[in-house]
């Protein structure tokens, strides 16, 4: 490993440092936006500032972390050579990240790093042995205080599974005074939907058992509250700010600082987490002319028991008193509720979900499954209790305690059923395309011709980890020949839209057999374990109509793979919305013949809406008020 100035003797040397950070990844690439590289960030300023010219450090381009494929990833980090990678780790990203760190180590990178918050003991990551130099446990600050340091950081080091594990002592938190907060510092910059994240406090004043949110902290370090004032002024023209700090009504001096917010924000947007208990009307309304448009609380369950075992101190009833007070001031609530928790019964948490929505909340509600993380007390106690739980992530917990899968799954039904909330994301591929982009995200051949299902022929053409493969189909028998041969060979890691162009009605259930033997394990089947079978597959299956008489019989005949009807002006506007209709793709330069008709029976079903033109998708989200991103790259379908 190379070192520091004066460290070993060995001379000066500048180490080139490059951050990598995967997303997590959806067919139609929803959560791409989300993956905002701000630890990275924050720990490449950290070293700027306290390590000088000693460090190149450097982040990876946007573009190439949240859209490269595996094999594009591995060709960029090569080319930049740098003597270390340090990758940051989730539950969504951790095998896709050990998969890309074992190949650069193959390819002669020095030094491989692993941290983040799936870097614990206990976590499946370090089940076995990895390829990678060292899986860091802690702040990033810390680690690389310690690695530049005259002591090294061999004394930390102990092996796990033959892993080289870091852990950073509960006694060594770094000072807020020395964390490099990498919005104001200019390390990042708004995202590309135009928010802003900001960290104003480490650590946690709450301990819940289901969460690792503080890891070891057993303190809050909050950094200067001018910092987001500075923040206001520097990005006045943000969106939107999420102030990253999970019990914001617990910092001090809460209703000075509302005031000092209420003077001084330019008009942002501001969102935050926070528990609504002790909220009064007062409060509220402050906090809306301080600029907060939507909160995140917390709520759980009402179950005393499974609070109390959770470590949820508090008042249930007060927190809903406080949401009541929130909404009514005018603050969009995103409550979120976990059933399965410990000490929970199905039959109670419906009465919470009910007493909910009987309160007028019904909107406002989030589910999200208990996920057993490493490292928490829940873990410990599902492991005494003999409750049963996913070994790998996304580590849903799948029984005990009162609680069977169908119980699980009934309550989504129902919380769905009775809210409208559904965690299932949209679907419909992106049809758009530009002229030389910048990777390339599909390729176009014909289906007709067998060797053009020779998956070998696209190999090179992968370049975005959300792939599609458009193929004009001249009957149903090619498809059943040549499906086969091309799912056979394609890499083992991202994720496939296959969209079959044809008028013809297919044998689903020969397409269903075809791709059950490609499907295996891996996160995004885990993922899905609550939806059904075809949700979790890697590929998914759709097939574009013109007629839209078969496209509607093909919605009533299908239940995996999924119709689209194109249409492109030349016979009219599509037909009335039906809630249970097939989706529509906008042939391109066709908004302009149908838009007026198009949004008043798509207007609120935006998501059903696939464009040709990048163009005219905008124009559609702009006539409908819906907030468009439009990215300052573009790529490419490749015909073959």
């Amino acid at each position: 490993m190379k070192t520091l100035p004066g460290i070993s003797g060995r001379g000066a040397v500048t180490m080139k440092i490059l951050f990598l950070q995967l997303p997590l990844l959806d067919h139609a690439g929803g959560y791409l936006y989300g993956n905002v590289e701000y630890g990275p960030a924050a720990v490449a300023g950290y070293l700027r500032r306290h390590f000088g010219g000693a460090c190149a450090v450097s982040l990876t381009p946007q573009a190439v972390s949240c859209f490269g494929s595996d094999r594009l990833l591995e060709r960029y980090v090569l080319a930049e050579k740098p003597d270390l990678v340090g990758f940051t780790c989730y539950l969504w990203n951790i095998e896709r990240t050990l998969c890309i760190a074992g190949r650069l180590k193959e390819a002669g990178i020095e030094t491989v790093v692993l941290g983040g918050p799936e870097i614990e003991q206990s976590s499946w990551a370090l089940g076995e042995k990895r390829t990678a130099d060292l899986f860091v446990s802690g702040e990033g600050e810390w680690f690389f205080r310690e690695y530049f340091s005259a002591a090294g950081i061999g004394r930390h080091i102990r092996q796990v599974n033959g892993n080289r594990f870091v852990r950073q002592p509960d006694d060594a938190l770094i000072p807020a005074h020395s964390i490099a907060e990498p919005l104001t510092g200019r390390m990042i910059g708004p995202g590309l939907d135009g928010t802003a994240y900001l960290e104003l406090v480490r650590g946690c004043p709450h301990r819940c058992s289901y969460c690792f949110y503080s890891k070891r902290a057993r303190r809050v370090r909050e950094l200067p509250f001018d910092t987001l004032l500075e923040a206001m002024r520097l990005y006045p023209d943000a969106k939107e700010l999420y102030i990253l700090s999970p019990a914001f009504e617990k910092s001090r001096a809460f209703r000075e600082r509302l005031r000092a917010l209420e003077d001084n924000n330019p008009g942002i947007a501001l969102h935050t987490e926070m528990r609504a208990g002790g909220i009064d009307d007062a409060a509220a309304s402050l906090m809306y002319r301080a600029g907060f448009r939507g909160l995140e609380v917390g709520l759980q369950t009402l179950t005393p028991g499974a609070l109390k075992i959770a470590g949820r101190t508090g008042n249930p009833e007060e927190e809903l008193l406080g949401m009541e007070a929130l909404k009514k001031a005018g603050i969009s609530l995103k409550i979120g509720i976990i059933p399965g928790l410990p000490g929970d019964t199905p039959e109670e948490f419906i009465a919470a979900v009910d007493e909910l929505i009987r309160r007028g909340f019904a909107e406002e509600i989030e589910l999200y499954p208990l996920m057993v993380l490493p490292g928490t007390a829940v873990r410990e106690y599902c492991d005494t209790q003999g409750y049963l739980y996913q070994e790998k992530p996304p580590y849903y917990f799948r029984s005990g305690g009162g609680f069977f899968f169908s119980d699980l799954a009934g309550i989504m039904d129902y919380v769905e059923s009775e809210t409208g909330y559904s965690g299932r994301v949209p679907s419909l591929p992106d049809f758009t395309a530009g002229e030389g982009g910048l990777f390339s995200k599909g390729v176009r051949f014909n289906g007709g011709r067998p060797d053009s299902w020779d998956c070998g022929r696209y190999a090179a053409a992968i370049e975005t980890g959300i792939f599609s493969f458009h193929i004009e189909l001249p009957g149903p028998e090619d498809a059943y020949r040549g499906l086969p041969r091309l799912l056979s060979g394609l890499p083992d890691e991202g994720l496939f839209n296959i969209i079959l162009y044809c008028d013809e009605i297919l044998d689903e259930a020969g397409i269903r057999r075809i791709l059950e033997r490609h499907d295996a394990d891996c996160f995004y089947r885990r993922l899905h374990f609550f939806d059904s079978w075809d949700r979790g597959l890697r590929f998914r299956v759709h097939q574009v109509f013109t007629d839209g008489r078969r496209a509607a019989r093909a919605l009533e005949l299908y239940s995996m793979v999924g119709p689209i009807l194109r249409v492109d002006g030349t016979g009219g506007a599509p037909g009335p919305r039906d809630p249970g209709g097939p989706d529509i793709l906008v042939a391109a330069g066709a908004y302009r013949k149908i838009g007026a008709t198009l949004r008043k029976k798509y207007g609120g079903a935006i998501e059903s809406v696939a464009f040709e033109s990048e163009a005219d998708q905008e124009a559609f989200f702009r006539d409908t008020g819906t907030d468009y991103v439009r990215l300052p790259y573009s790529f490419r379908i490749e015909n073959r």
